[in-house]
């Protein structure tokens, strides 16, 4: 699926005619080591870079204090804007726990749309070209159901938070991020949600 998506993007980029078989045959690369196509030298040489920053901010966010005043050799593999954003979290638990209520809350908040659309539509129990749950029924955008979208936000509510280590798992952030940028675009003036 993948090749034939890159093989429709080259014939359409290079303004090819025919079939699309001959262009992934002959223009689209089946090595399936990306290391070769982002870095030509086949060594990445930002990976030990990557794991420190990584690490960094794995260390630093998973404190639970102030971390306004922490020192600059903490932050040396950090670039100025980065630790401006660290520092104005102040602490970051805090904000990861304020983070995760916030989620709770939408949860509820999506209960109560899914409670309400089950009193507002009747549907004939007997009849069944109709489904008895309204929440599957509900088209949000692109195929998206009340439903589907609670189950997305109920994940990143969970996996945020790992309850064997009792610690907030940062690298989901830019899922709740990503989640909150397209329900802001495409779920919240269809729903008028709060959160």
């Amino acid at each position: 699926r993948v090749q034939m998506t890159a093989a429709a993007f080259t014939k359409s980029f290079l303004g090819l005619e025919g079939e699309l078989t001959p262009i992934l045959v002959s223009l689209v690369s089946k090595d399936r080591n990306a290391h070769s196509m982002l870095d030509p030298s086949g060594v990445n040489l930002s990976k030990g870079i990557q794991e420190e920053v990584k690490a960094t901010l794995r260390g630093i966010l998973s404190r639970n204090e102030d971390i306004t005043d922490i020192s600059t050799k903490e932050f040396n593999a950090l670039s100025s804007a980065v630790v401006n954003a660290i520092k104005a979290i102040k602490n970051p638990t805090e904000k990861l726990t304020e983070l995760r209520k916030s989620i709770y809350r939408l949860l509820a908040e999506l209960d109560e749309h899914i409670k309400k659309q089950k009193l507002a539509v009747r549907l004939d129990p007997h009849d069944p070209e109709h489904s008895s749950d309204v929440a599957d029924m509900i088209d949000l955008e692109n195929g998206e159901t009340l439903r589907l979208m609670h189950s997305r936000w109920k994940k990143l509510y969970d996996d945020l938070w790992d309850e064997k280590g009792e610690t907030f798992d940062i690298s989901k952030i830019p899922d709740v991020y990503d989640c909150c940028k397209y329900d802001a675009i495409h779920t919240q003036p269809r729903l008028g949600l709060n959160e």
